[in-house]
């Protein structure tokens, strides 16, 4: 599986509100564009919800055919690329990016870096 890597600066599709606690955004994936493959931001933790749709997951060394509903989280330590396959189903799913403090919030004392 080929994989292309965008160098580009993508806007920011992850305006993130002010929750108690920490900051959370939740999107579908059409209001992000299927904007995973832009993710450039480290400051945020991101879970995909993958409904409908094939998409590929990239990462340095290995790819990921994501072709059924799926639940992906990243670690934004490990840089990745994602993509919509060409010519699939429109993409359903949702698309959630958090703070550290808002996993802090509700995680006291345990080292997400572990």
């Amino acid at each position: 599986m080929g994989t292309s890597h965008s160098t580009t600066q993508a806007p920011d599709i992850f305006p993130l509100s002010s929750p108690s606690g920490g900051e959370i955004t939740v999107l579908t994936m059409q209001e992000a564009d299927c904007g995973m493959g832009h993710y450039d931001r480290r400051d945020v933790f991101k879970c995909v919800l993958v409904v409908k749709g094939a998409n590929a997951l990239h990462y340095a060394t290995r790819s990921y055919a994501i072709d059924q509903p799926a639940l992906v989280f990243t670690n934004r330590l490990v840089p990745f690329s994602w993509e919509p396959v060409q010519g699939s189903v429109e993409q359903e799913g949702y698309i959630c990016a958090f703070t550290e403090p808002f996993l802090h919030s509700a995680m006291r004392g345990i080292s997400l870096k572990e």
